[in-house]
């Protein structure tokens, strides 16, 4: 009997520790996520103005490693890039941030980029002349959040589960029946 109680309360405490990792990595996958996407629409709201202002001339002075900044033309076609070759991309007319960017003036999506080869978040605002500028960015950023949090997760896991044996070996009463 003290086996069974045992095993029952030391299989719902790491139930609900692993229930309790998935959920807060989850929860703050999301909100890194939305953070990220909250920066870069103000970036791309900043890019936008200044390739109003400037054009070309600036978007081949700007010096961006980790934001990937396109410029499309109203027909989907490309105009800049400053991570691909242009003539090398496929018409971007059927992208959903772009459509978005062109029926409302912005449009924003989460998706793996064959270009990259990795997971992108995308902005883009519709310009004056109807053109879009587009900033992405891949989540290897968020990745790395969650990575670095992994070792203090770690610890705090194994700490439960011992607590959570010291627990169940009380409440069974026999510390030698356990074998």
């Amino acid at each position: 009997m003290n086996k069974k109680l045992f095993r029952a309360i030391f299989g719902t405490s790491l139930t609900v520790l692993l229930l309790s990792i998935v959920m807060i990595f989850g929860v703050l996958l999301k909100y890194f996520t939305n953070l990220q996407f909250k920066e870069l629409k103000s970036e791309t709201g900043l890019a936008a103005k200044a390739v109003e202002l400037n054009g070309l001339d600036y978007l081949n002075d700007i010096d961006a490693d980790n934001i990937r900044v396109t410029w499309i033309a109203s027909d989907g076609s490309l105009l800049f890039d400053n991570e691909a070759d242009i003539a090398q991309m496929e018409n971007h007319l059927e992208r959903d941030e772009i459509r978005s960017a062109l029926e409302t003036g912005f449009g924003e999506s989460s998706r793996y980029s064959s270009t990259l080869d990795k997971k992108c978040l995308y902005t883009a605002e519709r310009l004056t002349d109807g053109s879009i500028i587009r900033l992405s960015t891949t989540q290897d950023a968020v990745w790395m959040l969650l990575l670095g949090l992994a070792q203090p997760l770690c610890v705090t896991a194994f700490t439960a589960i011992v607590l959570s044996l010291v627990l169940s070996v009380k409440l069974t009463g026999k510390e030698n029946d356990l074998s």
